[in-house]
């Protein structure tokens, strides 16, 4: 019987010894991401671009640093994605981190250069691109350069900017130029506009377009500001530029006309556009015309503040072509007709006899005609308009008149030579010329004797 216990607790022994061995559990050793590295692709035209694809063994995320900013914060991309980024020129680190499931981590560093590569100056001119060569020609003092914006504010945002110096003594005419590498096509866009910032109010800015070789060559528009301070867009009208010339050269002139400070001014932006609408004043006189001094018995009237006036139909006919207004001036009216290519005046229901007159008057006063046309129109012996018939008249036209003054003309009847009947006027015609394009003022219409 003891022999049989013997037996029995070996066979238990082995049992439990072949127990333990079949279920052990073996553990593998637990590794951080290995043959971290990224596939990358470096632009060489300037632009700054580097792509690239972060790959490594046992890693499911990465983290990129790209190394071009103080205090950066990783970027996050999961395994099989790609990045891209924009760099200036220089040496960086790209540091690659993999990261494995377990949160281990490795770390692995790809070399940057990135070379700058020069890109043309042309317009528009911005100053923001670290691969254009912004190389100013200063002359008369000033000195020029790009900076970083003073005054990011307002109506510009820009990190760089343009400042010019113009240094205490420096000539009236000192400023710089930038030289651009094509001519400036004028075939559609005959205007800039251009940001300026001035410590002083009321300056002329001078914007000149040049030949390349010959400075001759040019044309050169002023624009005052009208702040202080802070930045402000002016636009530069350079409609009438002979394009048959070239232009490559854009040149700056602060506070042109005064002797240099020491003044600090910005400038940025230059931007072609079409040319700005500038409306010019139209010319008015602001006198009377002569006031006229014959006694009423001696006169027939159609419009004068001095007599009392015969009944007019209408000032402007229909058939007119012309823009007609009656004005004040000093305290009595006038008439103005702008526009002006030809204008009737109809005293029809009531035609004038003018066969006792001796003269015709009329005063004018014109800021941009060149030439006056007046015409006497009768209705003949039936004082009606028969389109022919007995109807006559006569034209007199006035060359190299006087401008920007008043002009009386008193006119011998005797001149309107084809005006053979005067007792039943009925139209009364100014015309001027350029046709269209200019203002007439006219007072004192009448007969007299």
């Amino acid at each position: 019987m003891k022999f049989y216990k013997i037996i029995f607790s070996i066979l238990i022994t082995v049992m439990v010894a072949w127990s333990c061995t079949e279920d052990a559990v073996v553990v593998p050793e637990i590794a951080a991401p290995s043959s971290v590295k990224a596939n990358l692709m470096i632009a060489t035209d300037g632009s700054g671009i580097v792509k690239g694809t972060p790959t490594a063994d046992g890693a499911n995320t990465f983290e990129i640093l790209f190394g071009d900013v103080t205090g950066e914060t990783p970027t996050v991309i999961e395994a099989g994605k790609s990045f891209e980024h924009v760099y200036q020129p220089g040496d960086y680190s790209l540091k690659i981190t993999g990261i494995g499931m377990t949160g281990l981590r490795t770390q692995a560093t790809e070399a940057i250069k990135m070379v700058a590569v020069a890109k043309p100056l042309n317009l528009p001119i911005d100053f923001e691109s670290a691969q254009v060569a912004f190389t100013f020609t200063d002359f008369g003092g000033a000195t020029s350069s790009v900076v970083d914006n003073p005054q990011k504010a307002g109506i510009n945002s820009s990190n760089k900017v343009a400042t010019s110096n113009k240094s205490t003594g420096s000539e009236v005419f000192a400023g710089s130029f930038l030289t651009l590498e094509q001519p400036i096509d004028f075939s559609s866009k005959k205007g800039f506009k251009m940001m300026v910032w001035s410590p002083k109010p009321g300056i002329i800015v001078k914007l000149k377009v040049e030949n390349l070789t010959d400075g001759n060559i040019g044309k050169e528009v002023d624009v005052t500001t009208t702040k202080t301070n802070e930045w402000e867009e002016l636009s530069y009208g350079f409609a009438d530029v002979d394009i048959s010339k070239t232009y490559q050269k854009v040149v700056v002139f602060f506070d042109f006309g005064v002797v240099g400070q020491n003044t600090d001014f910005y400038f940025d932006n230059i931007v072609q556009i079409e040319p700005p609408v500038v409306v010019t004043p139209v010319a008015a006189p602001t006198t009377l015309a002569p006031k006229p001094t014959l006694a009423a018995v001696s006169v027939i009237s159609l419009f004068s503040d001095a007599y009392t006036g015969v009944t007019v139909d209408t000032w402007r006919t229909e058939w007119s072509v012309a823009d007609y207004t009656e004005v004040t001036i000093n305290g009595e009216k006038v008439k103005k007709y702008s526009k002006l290519n030809f204008v009737g005046i109809e005293t029809v229901k009531n035609t004038i006899n003018a066969s006792a007159m001796t003269h015709f008057h009329t005063d004018f006063w014109t800021g941009d005609a060149t030439e006056f046309k007046i015409k006497l129109v009768d209705f003949g012996a039936n004082g009606i308009f028969d389109g022919g018939g007995d109807d006559v008249e006569h034209e007199l036209v006035f060359s190299n008149i006087e401008k920007n003054k008043w002009v009386s003309l008193d006119l011998p009847l005797s001149d309107f030579t084809g005006l053979t009947t005067r007792s039943h006027i009925a139209q009364f015609i100014y015309a001027a010329a350029p046709s269209g394009s200019n203002t007439v003022f006219i007072d004192n219409i009448y007969f007299h004797k």
